[in-house]
């Protein structure tokens, strides 16, 4: 469904949050966009009913631009990423309708060997366990190596080169010593670095970032990211990174998208977001966050829990959940709809004095 302009936001601001750095590139708020998702739906036959894990998914990435989706785990993330890289198994999963628009071209409808092509070369993927990721009966090397191969026409000597460059500038001091090693001889942050290789040998312009550092330690998870993102400024790639965690969206986002039971209920810019969310759930998942030197006995949180995605309720998904829920969240789907600010928001609270455009 496309967004609908509102005049004013029917209510009143929810308070302030602290705002993280964020890249800020005002180049990449006006580049045109590299990947439009339109309305992507995937859903999940299984014994007992339809899991409708991605349902009306839009979403839009821009040349040089950083883009976080965010929700609870379940709310779509991973699975609106999967149906864009064709990686969704079908059975039991389905891509019902859709388009994954890359440069105007239509992903779903290119063939196994096209998207071969276009996956590690101008689409790469990092995923939560470099552990399951990586193959743990062969060298980082041979791996490394066999992807280099695969997207580019080079020499043995060369490959070497170009590997070792691409470790030491990730960071890693010894890459000789790495390359003969197996992933269960490394650690977790450096089988992190060695897929961030992998997916950067060939030369990407996005990067889908799935929740990459999940199973690293706080300062590990920066070096990372703070790797990701001094690469994306040097090459200008894009990223669309999927977290639950609000200090990196602070850190690496310029829009953010937020989604719930497999829809996207929110999308801004970083500012907006975490200054002036809109939707009650956005402001719920910022509440339950600790904020930086402040003191509270109990973090807020979001009662109840997602739903069941194979009987989702009539109307809003969230009204069972949301504090600010009326008799028409619970009987209609909200429209959605664009606010003044330049917010897409899906709640029937921003509803009045709608028009079309």
């Amino acid at each position: 469904m496309p967004w609908t302009r509102v005049g004013e936001a029917a209510t009143a601001r929810m308070p302030e949050q602290e705002a993280g750095t964020g890249s800020g590139r005002a180049a990449a708020r006006e580049a045109p966009a590299l990947l439009q998702v339109v309305d992507l739906t995937t859903h999940f036959h299984v014994p007992d009913g339809v899991v409708r894990a991605a349902e009306g998914v839009d979403l839009e990435v821009r040349s040089g631009e950083v883009v976080a989706v965010v929700g609870e785990s379940g709310s779509g993330k991973s699975v609106t990423a999967l149906s864009a890289m064709r990686l969704i198994a079908e059975p039991p999963g389905k891509i019902v309708r859709g388009k994954v628009l890359f440069e105007g071209e239509d992903l779903l409808t290119k063939t196994r060997t096209e998207m071969q092509a276009i996956r590690g070369q101008r689409i790469s993927m990092i995923f939560q366990n470099p552990y399951a990721a990586l193959n743990p009966l062969i060298s980082i090397g041979d791996q490394l190596r066999e992807t280099l191969n695969r997207h580019r026409d080079v020499t043995r000597r060369q490959a070497r080169v170009i590997i070792e460059e691409s470790l030491a500038r990730l960071g890693i001091s010894e890459p000789g010593r790495v390359l003969k090693s197996r992933p269960y001889q490394a650690s977790g942050g450096m089988n992190q670095r060695v897929m961030l290789a992998l997916a950067l040998l060939g030369e990407p312009e996005l990067l889908i970032a799935d929740e990459p550092t999940t199973m690293l330690d706080a300062m590990t998870q920066m070096d990372i990211f703070q790797l990701m993102l001094k690469i994306q400024r040097e090459t200008n790639m894009s990223i669309w990174l999927i977290t639950h965690d609000f200090g990196v969206v602070a850190l690496m986002a310029d829009r953010v998208v937020v989604m719930y039971a497999g829809k996207p209920v929110e999308a801004a810019d970083r500012k907006t977001i975490l200054h002036d969310p809109k939707h009650p759930y956005t402001s719920g998942l910022i509440g339950s966050v600790p904020a930086m030197g402040s003191r509270v006995k109990r973090l807020s949180q979001i009662p109840g829990e997602p739903p069941d995605l194979r009987a989702l309720p009539r109307g809003c998904s969230f009204a069972p959940r949301c504090p600010r829920a009326m008799e028409v969240c619970r009987a209609e789907a909200p429209p959605s709809l664009r606010l003044a600010d330049g917010a897409a928001v899906k709640c029937w609270l921003y509803a009045d004095g709608a028009g079309s455009g």
